[in-house]
């Protein structure tokens, strides 16, 4: 309804109530009718009250409006047009602490699991705005002041102090407006804080499993390779041989399939010595100077604010991979006893792997393996700073290029190798006793 017809309503609605009035002072005057003048002088009454109510309530809304409008661009002037209060680092004491970071990525992962809904970004926006709450209440408080301060200033116009006294009046007797009432007047948008600034460059370990090694103690890895195992009697082999594939379901033969090679491959260069490029190679030899019967695949990174989002809201996505740059530093480690190999496992290309796969995250330089659930590379190798870099990316799941096998070759080449064992052992049991025997 526009204003015109508005206007039109309360002149036609004051000529029916000048006509009532004046039939009232007739029948009064001529003392007719009483009953029913004192009705009609009742709904009168009635309909003078609620039009004055509704044209005070609309005065009352109007002198706000403009009040607020007042206060909206004194604080527009304020925040440079943004109506927020901008909470950022102040200095390197704001960074957050790698221990805090670690809980913080820890308790998100178990709230997911409950919450899909869940982003790291609100997470963290929630965590910031915990830590700095009472930056961001000074912050408030301040600004409310100035505006106090304005309102209280005999250069303001008129209306607007009499609607701020208004308001005041309202206020349970307090002398100025509720700090709140007058940050909502002035259309305060809450802080506005950007986490990533706090966010500092953290090194972490990443060991990978599947669910079979998980499910066998991380003894996987040795394990497939322990002749061993590997029964003298044929009859047996068929049920070794299926235990052996469960073995080879692990985060080491996942590296061998993407990189291009076969477990049968590796076999080849680790049993028989037969020649292999850089990769085969360095892998045999972190493999014989690991001495641990638990070991996991283990890459070094760093975490930064350009990386942390997309790889924590990764690892709760079964559709994202880790792609690892092929200049990485990978090898197999044992993080509950401080031990595995160099680290010198080089690779070909670059190295994807999904995030399902990740069975611990280690932050470095924190003294509490408790927290870290062992002990971390830096801990045991004192490496290089240059080994945990910028090197992973986060990536839609993609695993077309994996090569598949099935295990029968390197499970052939493990029993030849069991052969070869057994004739070496021999030999050195007969030169023993040609030796030394009676």
């Amino acid at each position: 309804m526009n204003k015109r017809i508005i206007i039109m309503n309360d002149i036609l609605e004051l000529k029916t109530i000048k006509e009532s009035i004046m039939k009232v002072k007739s029948n009064l005057e001529y003392d007719i009718n009483k009953e029913e003048s004192l009705t009609l002088l009742n709904d009168t009454l009635t309909k003078l009250k609620y039009m004055t109510f509704d044209f005070s309530k609309d005065v009352r809304n109007k002198k706000i409006e403009e009040f607020s409008h007042f206060l909206f661009d004194k604080f527009t002037e304020m925040t440079n047009f943004s109506h927020t209060i901008e909470v950022f680092q102040e200095d390197y004491s704001d960074v957050i602490p790698k221990e805090n970071m670690k809980q913080y990525i820890d308790e998100f992962v178990r709230d997911n699991k409950y919450n899909s809904d869940l982003t790291f970004d609100d997470f963290m926006n929630n965590k910031i705005l915990e830590l700095k709450a009472e930056t961001v209440f000074n912050y408030e408080s301040e600004i409310a002041s100035k505006l106090i301060d304005i309102l209280n200033s005999p250069t303001i116009p008129q209306d607007i102090r009499n609607t701020y006294d208004m308001l005041v009046a309202e206020n349970d007797g307090n002398k100025n407006l509720d700090m709140w009432d007058l940050l909502d007047f002035a259309g305060y948008n809450g802080p506005e804080i950007d986490w990533h600034d706090f966010i500092g460059i953290y090194d972490i370990n990443i060991m990978f499993a599947t669910e079979n090694e998980k499910n066998l103690d991380m003894g996987s890895i040795y394990g497939m390779t322990y002749i061993e195992d590997v029964p003298d009697d044929i009859a047996e082999h068929e049920f070794m041989e299926d235990n052996f594939k469960k073995k080879c379901d692990n985060a080491l033969t996942y590296l061998l399939h993407t990189q291009g090679y076969t477990l049968a491959d590796f076999y080849k260069v680790l049993y028989k010595n037969e020649k292999a490029d850089n990769f085969l190679d360095s892998v045999k030899a972190e493999f014989y100077n690991c001495t641990s019967f638990m070991r996991e695949l283990t890459i070094l990174t760093v975490l930064d604010r350009d990386n942390i989002e997309d790889f924590v809201d990764g690892i709760n996505n079964s559709d994202k991979n880790l792609l690892f740059k092929a200049y990485s530093t990978v090898g197999l480690y044992n993080e509950w006893q401080g031990s595995g190999g160099p680290f010198e496992i080089t690779l070909d290309k670059d190295f994807e792997i999904p995030t399902s796969m990740i069975r611990n995250i280690q932050f470095e330089h924190i003294h509490d393996k408790n927290i870290n659930n062992g002990y971390t590379v830096d801990d045991v190798y004192s490496f290089a700073s240059s080994s945990w870099c910028d090197n992973m990316e986060i990536t839609d799941a993609d695993n077309s290029k994996i090569i598949s096998e099935d295990y029968s070759d390197a499970f052939k080449i493990l029993c030849e190798a069991k052969e070869e064992y057994l004739e070496e052992q021999e030999q050195i049991k007969n030169r023993f006793d040609y030796e030394f025997g009676d």
